[in-house]
């Protein structure tokens, strides 16, 4: 089964690479959008865009936001969190716990929210046994195998752990990578259930789903800190009116199964951070190296730095 892209978003960091934040450095953030300075959008590694159609959409929000615009996609994820630390970019689309790490620790604010599936504003995690088996409910999984993706994942961990630990059910965790791994491996029989998103198992006769999570909003589009509200609120309207064209429907679709976007804050995730809690985690958690960069980001410089 394929797996569409926008539920592999949430990959690890892995090493910290510094690709975007060199280019940073300079920057005049009070002339950004300007032909010296352009106003920079940075987009997930994991988008995997096509240049052709970064280009179409930058073509558009330059003539209509009024904006000279760069679209980058970041050569790791750890450039896209650092860009945002080094005021490297002005607006980023990214995994839902990136952008709650930013706003932690940076004090980037949410202006966009993706959606998907005609519209639809979130989704959910569920948890699926194979239909053939005895398995009906979740405390039936005491002491049985349960396929996770890894601990990054929203719907294919954090979101099921939670509900799980609401349960009373401590089960055997294996981690799998990926969505459509922990389906194979549940398939061949090798775990007793697998957590995944539910789109994942729509349709498939041979699985059945025993619990869904809450909703988990779809991603932000952020910006970051001390960016003039005027340029803020210009690139937010042309990225609406973006979606609202053919073309524009079109190059979404290719970036990340984008079906359009509305106007939000930051109250839309607050309830993120009470199910991050929910599951006995933090934001630092859910990012890879997050505890380390958390911490870098409050250590004291030496006396003798120069």
């Amino acid at each position: 089964m394929l797996i569409p892209r926008r539920f592999l978003l949430l990959l690890p960091i892995g090493i910290w690479l510094t690709g975007i934040v060199p280019g940073c450095k300079g920057r005049n953030l009070e002339n950004v959008g300007d032909a010296g300075t352009p106003f920079v959008f940075v987009l997930s590694p994991s988008h995997d865009a096509d240049r052709a159609n970064l280009d179409r959409m930058g073509a558009f929000v330059e003539k209509h936001a009024g904006l000279h615009m760069e679209i980058r996609v970041a050569e790791s994820q750890a450039d896209a969190v650092a860009s945002a630390s080094a005021y490297g970019a002005d607006a980023w689309l990214l995994p839902l716990f990136d952008y709650l790490f930013c706003h932690q620790e940076d004090g980037v604010r949410a202006g966009l929210r993706v959606l998907r599936d005609n519209g639809a504003t979130s989704y959910k995690g569920v948890i699926v046994v194979r239909s053939d088996g005895s398995i009906e409910k979740v405390e039936q999984l005491k002491d049985k195998s349960i396929a996770f993706v890894d601990r990054y994942s929203t719907s294919g961990f954090v979101y099921p752990a939670k509900l799980l630990r609401a349960a009373g059910v401590n089960p055997k965790p294996v981690f799998e990578g990926t969505h459509q791994a922990v389906l194979e491996q549940l398939r061949a029989g090798k775990v007793d259930a697998a957590a995944t998103f539910d789109k994942a198992v729509a349709g498939d006769d041979t699985l059945r789903v025993i619990a869904r999570t809450d909703p988990i909003p779809n991603e932000p589009v952020f910006f970051r800190k001390g960016l003039d509200a005027a340029k803020r609120d210009q690139f937010i309207n042309a990225m609406i009116a973006f979606a609202k064209t053919p073309e524009g429907k079109q190059v979404l679709h290719d970036i990340a199964d984008i079906d359009g976007f509305e106007k939000v804050d930051d109250v839309a995730y607050k309830s993120v951070h009470d199910d991050v809690r929910g599951a006995d985690r933090q934001v630092q958690d859910l990012v890879p190296k997050g505890w380390w960069i958390h911490h870098q980001n409050r250590a004291p410089l030496s006396e003798y730095a120069p």
